[in-house]
């Protein structure tokens, strides 16, 4: 195709506006080479790993594009990965296990410039048992094999959101692995020993974190690792100094008193920089009585 005669800047900004169309963005890129390196921009910003297919197909394109000059390859350019809701389970061999583990291992090494990263469905204590070498128990420290497999330091937005750990250490110790983590979303996940917290311990408390907003999104009936979490945030390496909370957890009124002492506990606080707050009760239980009462003081 013949150069435009439109500045290359306004045609950038045209290309812009199909940020949110793949399709779109994958013709431009293939009609002028001008065009190319705004289109992968877009392309490669979000990337979601749904099944063992979709990764092989992506570490393809991180390997043939890893020579691209100009920073312009695929694993410099992605900025939000959602992990894929990827098997590790005994319907799996040994060896199928290892090379899933493996290829997810190579994805994650290969893009340094994550800012979001979104845990959703996935089987992480697997993931976890397999990526460590020694495995994985109650007492294990972690952070050595999340810093390696999640090298992300520039990562500033953390989702977790339905699955299974056994402790809510290895929760902390997942979300300290990130050291300019600013925005935490958590909802219903399990954990199958929600009283062995232990959240005294040096190995997961010896650099801070400062959470500046959080939310807590739905939960269905594990209030045990909800009160577990809520213990966690307001423990050690954290500084809570929310500019926005947001408390979704389907729990309220009738069995507010799981959370009630903590959210009363972010308030104080976060009474100083709090800017946003959202909080969602169920309209059912609204019409159930209850003996507690949230008192909200912000000065």
């Amino acid at each position: 195709m013949p150069p435009s005669d439109l500045p290359l800047e306004i045609q950038e900004q045209v290309l812009d506006h199909l940020h949110d169309d793949p399709s779109a963005l994958e013709a431009c890129s293939l009609v002028c080479s001008a065009w190319l390196p705004t289109a992968r921009l877009h392309l490669f910003r979000t990337v979601k790993l749904r099944t063992v297919r979709d990764c092989l197909r992506f570490l393809a394109v991180l390997e043939s594009t890893s020579g691209v000059p100009g920073d312009m390859g695929a694993a410099t350019l992605v900025r939000e990965l959602h992990l894929p809701m990827m098997s590790f389970r005994r319907r799996c061999t040994g060896r199928q296990k290892g090379q899933r583990c493996d290829l997810l291992c190579q994805i994650l090494r290969r893009v340094p410039n994550i800012d979001t990263l979104v845990i959703g469905h996935f089987e992480l204590q697997s993931f976890l048992d397999l990526a460590s070498p020694k495995g994985t128990n109650t007492d294990a420290d972690l952070r050595g094999v999340l810093t390696s497999v999640f090298a992300f330091p520039r990562l500033k937005t953390l989702v977790l959101q339905q699955f299974a750990v056994r402790t809510v250490r290895a929760v902390l110790q997942l979300v300290s692995a990130f050291p300019s983590l600013a925005i935490l979303w958590i909802s219903d996940i399990y954990i199958s020993s929600p009283h062995d917290v232990r959240l005294d311990t040096t190995q997961s408390t010896d650099i801070c974190r400062r959470i500046q907003e959080l939310r807590l999104g739905q939960w269905v009936d594990d209030h045990l690792s909800l009160q577990a979490l809520m213990g966690m945030l307001l423990a050690a390496p954290y500084e809570l100094q929310l500019r926005k909370l947001q408390w979704i957890p389907n729990l309220w009124p009738a069995d507010f008193q799981v959370g009630e002492p903590a959210l009363h506990e972010i308030f104080d606080r976060s009474g100083r920089t709090l800017e946003t707050l959202e909080l969602e009760v169920d309209r059912a239980a609204q019409r159930k009585r209850s003996d507690r009462t949230l008192h909200i003081s912000l000065s």
